[in-house]
């Protein structure tokens, strides 16, 4: 199958700029309004996503996020179509605010080899041409760089084995702030 059409019906599994069932955000990222570390399920994921999505209860963590790819569909950016959905990346992309030129990347830590092969290293070289750096943020450790041969090197192995068989250790703790 050629890698369009794979691509197509990879897409049209999901309702186009939606989460569809994805809570990677609610794993991966420290929410200390309620104490909920990084690399650990939100205690409010429930079947329909979030329980506290729709209510005055939702922390202002999760109200001050956006993920790349509910953004670019919502604002009908032309990277929507480079952009995969992070169920299919293992990953997904963000902006942190305050006029930061830095892109982050979490890694989906229960499937973290799925971003290299995914669109999402052709995203990431994307977003590097216009100037930011990437911060790939997988399994405690946090990977740099604002080059194409950065993202082809982090695409090509798993940095996180390497680290710990030189004997590093995380960086990121999953501890509440």
């Amino acid at each position: 199958m050629g890698q369009a059409k794979k691509r197509r019906e990879q897409i049209a599994q999901y309702a186009e700029g939606r989460c569809n069932g994805c809570n990677l955000c609610c794993v991966a990222f420290t929410i200390p309004e309620i104490s909920k570390p990084a690399f650990t399920p939100c205690p409010n994921i429930c079947a329909a996503g979030c329980s506290l999505h729709n209510s005055d209860s939702k922390p202002k963590t999760c109200i001050d996020f956006n993920c790349d790819y509910i953004v670019a569909h919502a604002l009908n950016s032309p990277s929507k179509a480079l952009i995969p959905h992070p169920k299919d990346a293992g990953a997904y992309v963000s902006h942190p605010g305050g006029g930061s030129n830095t892109a982050v990347m979490h890694v989906d830590p229960r499937n973290p080899g799925k971003w290299r092969t995914s669109g999402m290293p052709a995203y990431l070289k994307a977003l590097v041409r216009t100037g930011l750096k990437i911060a790939i943020m997988d399994r405690g450790f946090q990977f740099e760089t604002a080059t194409v041969a950065g993202i082809d090197s982090l695409a090509a192995m798993d940095h996180v084995e390497q680290a710990i068989a030189n004997g590093h250790k995380p960086t990121l703790l999953p501890e509440a702030s």
